[in-house]
């Protein structure tokens, strides 16, 4: 037996070092052929390690030098506030003055519109009703007489959408409450004299449909001598049915419940169909109908009350989108829907003014 001295050689980093062992044979090998282990090799690479800066603190304040004249003022304008101000200088200033009847030359548009409005009625300001006094109470309401003009619009017994032609209307002055294609009648379909009764009900003086004949001075007057002078036939609102009142718990709103006598109304919209160009028929005009009403039952009117001036208890009226005035009150009925009427839905009918009777 005999012993083999390999020679290993360990590579480390920094420097190598060589070592050598003595290896024995073992007691199980006999044989004259010994394996020897093979030593693989292996290099590292030393790691060198870059020191890392600690992050430098957030500068504050680095956009002074971009806003410090962004709100300095002109230092054309003089220091003085009044001379420097925008509309000191009168008319003699072209360049802020506001005068229409300048001598700078008009186009033709301008110069119609001009005209347009030169030609319009010069209309008083009222004051606006947007914001009436204090909330109302119940008391203060109770056994007061008001005038109610109604506008009635009615419900669309189908879709109006569906017929062939349909009603024009300006979509960015419609009123919104009503629904599209409904058109506020110019004058009240009617008007009613009631009085608002303690417990919640309301009596019927009387009522009429249109205008009176009469001139508007006959409102202050009494109101037993109007209903004896209206024939029952005539009247929109029967007088042997009540009413019933309800004032919102924050005293804006008051709710009325009036009856009415049934209302139907006819809209009829004609149009021309137009043949192709290649056929000698004649052009064939048709038209369609649309039939709105209220059935016979009560109707609900939605208003804003408060103290107007002198202390005056009045009605909201709204501004409409074209700068008019419109009703404030909003008049609802009650529609059955769905399959032999299982439902029912408030649905706007037409708007109504009031004015309380002294």
């Amino acid at each position: 037996m005999f012993s083999l001295l390999p020679i290993i050689t360990l590579f480390f980093p920094c420097h190598s070092t060589t070592i050598a062992a003595a290896f024995s044979p073992s007691r199980h090998h006999y044989h004259h052929h010994h394996s020897v282990s093979q030593i693989t090799k292996y290099t590292t690479t030393p790691i060198t390690k870059t020191p890392t800066k600690s992050p430098q603190p957030l500068q504050m304040g680095f956009l002074d030098d971009l806003l410090k004249d962004a709100f300095s003022n002109d230092p054309n304008l003089s220091r003085n506030g009044v001379d420097g101000a925008i509309d000191q200088g009168g008319d003699d200033d072209d360049e802020w003055s506001l005068n229409i009847n300048t001598n700078t030359p008009k186009t033709k548009v301008q110069r119609r519109w001009l005209e347009s409005q030169q030609s319009k009625p010069q209309q008083t300001q009222q004051p606006s009703l947007s914001k009436l006094g204090a909330p109302l109470s119940s008391p203060l309401l109770t056994n007061t007489q008001w005038k109610l003009s109604l506008y009635l619009t009615g419900v669309p017994d189908n879709d109006p959408s569906s017929d062939l032609y349909g009603s024009r209307t300006n979509v960015s002055l419609r009123d919104r409450k009503l629904g599209l294609g409904v058109n506020l009648p110019e004058e009240a379909t009617g008007s009613v004299l009631l009085r608002l009764q303690d417990g919640g009900t309301v009596t019927i003086v009387t009522s009429w449909f249109g205008r009176r004949n009469a001139d508007d001075g006959d409102d202050d007057a009494d109101a037993t001598s109007i209903g004896n002078e209206e024939e029952e036939s005539n009247m929109i609102c029967p007088p042997d049915i009540s009413g019933q009142w309800k004032l919102s718990d924050d005293g804006r709103m008051l709710r009325i419940g009036i009856p009415i006598r049934g209302y139907k109304r006819t809209v009829t919209t004609r149009g021309t169909i137009q043949k192709i160009y290649w056929s000698s028929q004649e052009e064939s005009t048709t038209q369609t109908s649309t039939t709105y009403s209220i059935p016979e039952g009560m109707i609900y009117g939605d208003v804003t009350v408060g103290y107007g001036e002198a202390g005056r208890l009045c009605m909201l009226e709204e501004r409409g989108e074209g700068g008019g005035v419109l009703p404030g009150g909003l008049l609802r009925v009650e529609k059955k829907m769905g399959v032999l009427g299982a439902s029912s839905k408030m649905v706007p009918c037409g708007r109504f003014s009031g004015k309380i009777m002294d």
